[in-house]
């Protein structure tokens, strides 16, 4: 016969071996994907002209805040979880809860701890952190399907427009295909649920236009379209309320936006706070150097030689293509033919020590990331023993004030 204190609470909930098993068998299978899901969409990213990678951008922010909510949300269950299974054992070993009498403490403390825990209830506690991991799981895993939804539409829109613009020519602006794939997604739904809530009861239920309505709106609600259609969201709301979901979803969002885009912004661009009078003239940081960089840049790629010393007589240089910020600069400097290569070669500048380098440059990839770009075999036999610079143009970029951004300089030896 199993003692009272030995047995699961009767009121715990249900699924807490399945949160378990979910959150245990899936955490450590979804930490590899955020990696490949960057390495997919920057490719992407950084293949597309500006006016496709304006969409694709936001296609990746979306994409990756539902992976990174879904990670933190079994992360920090896997944590509640186990604080409730530390709580159930050891009401199982010491039962009857906390024995304040035998602690030191002041009337002031006492009271101050038993409100926090709960007295000296100690199913009260157990079933507290029960319903505090299940609640975690539940809203997480519902803010991440609602990230879904946006994602399914932009990827929607960008299709449509691909195809629009296939078949009515290239003439036709990505923004006005984009937003007009999106306005026929989205325009009924909206209409029909502006219709509803603002004038309700003129449409019947069971006229023609009540029942079109009606299988929109669940048609809409399948896709996981509206307000009611996600049911853990749906659950919360109805019983916490709607400002309490509100700033939880408000904090939950922010923080994993912040964990998403922190990383870009620092490949972007320098944190004010620092001292930047160091990063003026040659560089030499681990990016610019295949031997010395572990994981290069995918998102703002940056040119790249095999190591700091030279040893042979040409220096292997590595050019990302990076048609976003670059094409344009080539289609003005090639107006009468396709851009390539060699436009790439003419906007970039490289110049050795100064002077320009007359080597070709010729299509390749990057073994690590799969970055398009071109290869260009710098000739160094002549160069004295000592330090040299090897100096590169970055067209469309710009800094804050407009200015041109400093070009790439990349200190190695020989």
């Amino acid at each position: 016969m199993v003692h009272a204190a030995d047995a699961i609470p009767q009121h715990t909930t249900p699924t807490w071996e399945m949160e378990l098993l979910v959150s245990g068998a899936t955490t450590f299978g979804l930490l590899q994907l955020p990696s490949l899901l960057d390495r997919t969409l920057f490719h992407l990213i950084n293949g597309a002209a500006s006016d496709y990678a304006l969409y694709l951008k936001p296609l990746w922010i979306y994409s990756k805040v539902a992976l990174v909510t879904l990670i933190l949300t079994f992360l920090a269950h896997l944590c509640l979880r186990g604080y409730w299974v530390a709580l159930v054992g050891m009401n199982s070993v010491y039962p009857g809860g906390v024995r304040w009498e035998r602690l030191r403490m002041g009337p002031l403390a006492r009271r101050a701890a038993e409100a926090t825990t709960t007295g000296a209830d100690a199913d009260a506690a157990i079933e507290i952190a029960d319903n505090r991991a299940t609640r975690v799981f539940g809203t997480g895993f519902g803010v991440a399907m609602l990230m879904l939804v946006p994602i399914v539409v932009v990827a929607l829109g960008l299709a449509g427009t691909v195809a629009i613009r296939a078949v009515f020519g290239q003439d036709v602006a990505v923004d006005a295909a984009f937003w007009g794939v999106v306005g026929v997604i989205l325009l009924p739904g909206f209409l029909v649920s502006l219709a509803d809530r603002r004038f309700p009861g003129a449409i019947g239920e069971n006229s023609p236009a009540g029942r079109l309505g009606q299988r929109i709106l669940a048609a809409y609600g399948r896709a996981g379209i509206g307000g009611r259609s996600n049911q853990l969201i749906a659950l919360y709301v109805s019983h916490e309320g709607r400002l309490r979901m509100v700033l939880t979803m408000l904090a939950v969002i922010a923080a994993v936006l912040l964990v998403v885009l922190a990383p870009l912004m620092a490949e972007e661009c320098s944190l004010p706070i620092l001292d930047d009078s160091l990063r003026s003239g040659a560089q030499s940081q681990p990016a610019y150097y295949a031997d010395s960089a572990v994981d290069r840049a995918i998102y703002s790629p940056r040119p790249w030689i095999e190591s700091r010393v030279a040893t042979g007589p040409y220096v292997q240089l590595f050019v990302p293509f990076l048609p976003r910020r670059q094409l344009g600069a080539m289609l003005a400097a090639c107006p009468n033919k396709s851009p390539g290569v060699d436009c790439l070669a003419k906007v970039i500048d490289l110049r050795l020590d100064g002077g320009v380098v007359a080597a070709p440059f010729e299509m390749s990839v990057d073994p690590q990331t799969g970055q398009r770009g071109a290869v260009v075999m710098v000739p160094v036999a002549a160069l004295a023993a000592g330090r040299h610079e090897l100096s590169l143009a970055r067209p469309g970029e710009r800094n804050e004030d407009g200015s041109p951004v400093e070009p790439d300089r990349i200190a190695f030896w020989k």
